[in-house]
């Protein structure tokens, strides 16, 4: 990726007011990246020699980092002022280096005598995502400056982990991330991007690294993919990359008055209308083929929704099981359906697909706020129906993800990745399909990227799978989010490039 020599950071607000299209941090409207701080969404804490702790509140994007000052850490008769402020930091990690949770930048106003303890919050899902483990989930660290270290944790839960971290009076930027492997295995089919094509598998074009990614979705429209992220001056952005030759155009590249709702964009959708919808910590953002980006105020109000395409519309859900069917037009988003319940309480766990061998207005749906059963949703009519089908073959806040064709839905659970298959009223072990994310049916095969050994797996109706490494210059890339298009077209995400595959026998 580009960068300049200064580090590309920049402080969210959540109250900041909207810029335009181009402008900075500071509100500028220079295109150059630079590093300009507004502070927003802060908490400070004076320390003496006795210690303290410094929490971040409950809610935002400061919840769950904690930073434990131990007594005689700061000296005799000295206070030490510390303060936690959230940031989005696009310097790029190491390879195979990925984030799995908030931005917090430290900043003291003296060295610390003693090392102190930092808890640092992750995202579990995205800790799935990865194949990763909690045990393995580090903190990456950054000086002003500087480049990322890495922190091993000391203890580990299913939603952070703790690091020892010294500090001076140099602001530092942390993150919990985790680390893979490059891919290895022996009978790989190695794709190197560039290559010619002929008869074998291959990359039809590949984009370069884009600029400033952050997060990591695809969405496939009937003519483009699209990638949702945030860049090095926390603009909001949208990339639209022709499915044919892979010309990138970035469609939306604004500074949203919310940049947290995009942070997480992991799950993004096309709005059938050249454009995309992506959800994150707090809201949902738009994207049109115009260049456009906007906030539906009804939307925005579902903050922790989640979206999948259902016959040409958007269903988004909430924390609290709340759920709204939205169809899109030139003119702007419109309730389709009337909202209804998921689930009869609160909840921290969805997973949405659509049915396979009822496209039209249904769902397959898990939440743990409705116990640990499939749920199955007809939106039919314009009224939902909901319908526990079978005990789910996990813990509901175990399921890692949850997909569907024509043969019926596969729920994928644990860190282990296990897959199962709904057969008639039961779940059965899938292990043919172990070990994926991003599971996408293409034609009769599924299509998945496996984080263990970095590769893209396709697995064929009669269980057999063929397992692909893609290389440019010498080098592994590591796919981490893969799409289909409407003609079975691969797209795959991999070390920040997106890039089109061939492979032999696909639709």
């Amino acid at each position: 990726m580009n960068r300049t020599a200064l580090s590309s950071l920049c402080v969210i607000g959540t109250l900041a007011v909207a810029l335009a299209v181009h402008a900075g941090c500071d509100g500028s409207t220079s295109s150059q990246p630079a590093e300009q701080l507004t502070a927003v969404d802060s908490v400070t804490l004076e320390v003496e020699a006795a210690g303290a702790v410094l929490r971040g509140p409950d809610l935002g994007p400061l919840a769950g980092f904690e930073l434990s000052i131990p007594a005689g850490a700061v000296p005799e008769s000295a206070t030490v002022t510390l303060t936690l402020q959230a940031v989005v930091d696009a310097t790029e990690l190491p390879p195979a280096a990925y984030r799995v949770g908030p931005m917090v930048e430290i900043t003291a106003s003296a060295p610390l005598l003693a090392a102190a303890s930092l808890t640092a919050p992750t995202f579990r899902e995205d800790v799935y995502a990865y194949g990763q483990e909690s045990l393995q989930v580090k903190v990456w660290r950054r000086a002003l400056g500087g480049e990322w270290e890495k922190l091993e944790g000391l203890s580990f839960a299913d939603d952070s982990v703790t690091v020892p971290l010294e500090l001076s009076d140099d602001a530092v930027t942390v993150a919990a991330g985790v680390k893979l492997g490059d891919a290895r295995c022996d009978d790989c089919v190695v794709i190197e991007l560039g290559a010619d094509c002929g008869d074998g598998a291959c990359a039809v074009w590949a984009t370069s690294p884009i600029d400033g990614l952050i997060a990591d979705a695809i969405a496939v429209d009937h003519d483009a993919a699209f990638v949702v992220g945030v860049n090095s001056n926390s603009h909001g952005f949208a990339d639209r990359v022709a499915l044919g030759d892979g010309a990138v155009a970035r469609i939306a590249a604004a500074y949203v008055d919310d940049p947290w709702a995009i942070l997480r964009a992991r799950r993004t959708a096309a709005d059938g209308g050249g454009g995309v919808i992506a959800t994150g910590i707090t809201g949902a953002v738009h994207f049109d083929a115009t260049g456009l980006w906007s906030m539906p105020a009804h939307m925005h109000a579902y903050s922790a929704g989640l979206t999948e395409m259902v016959d040409g519309r958007v269903a988004l859900l909430t924390y609290d099981g709340a759920v709204t069917v939205h169809t899109y037009s030139g003119l702007g988003w419109v309730l389709a359906a009337a909202e209804f319940d998921l689930t009869p309480g609160p909840a921290s766990v969805f997973h949405m697909s659509p049915d396979g061998k009822a496209r039209t207005g249904a769902l397959w749906a898990v939440s743990d706020g409705f116990g640990d059963h499939l749920i199955h949703v007809d939106l039919g009519g314009g009224a939902a129906a909901l319908r526990p089908i079978t005990a789910l073959p996990c813990a509901a806040q175990d399921v890692v993800s949850l997909a569907s064709e024509e043969a019926g839905p596969v729920v994928v659970c644990g860190a282990k990745r296990r897959a199962y298959t709904l057969v008639d009223s039961a779940f059965v072990a899938t292990p043919e399909l172990d070990g994926l994310s991003a599971l996408t049916p293409v034609g009769s095969a599924w299509v998945g990227v496996s984080p263990a050994d970095g590769t893209v797996r396709r697995v064929h109706a009669n269980g057999q799978s063929v397992r692909y490494a893609l290389m440019a210059e010498g080098h592994a890339l590591t796919p981490t989010a893969l799409a289909a298009g409407p003609a079975g077209e691969i797209i795959v995400l991999a070390s920040g490039r997106l890039i089109r595959l061939d492979l032999p026998g696909a639709p």
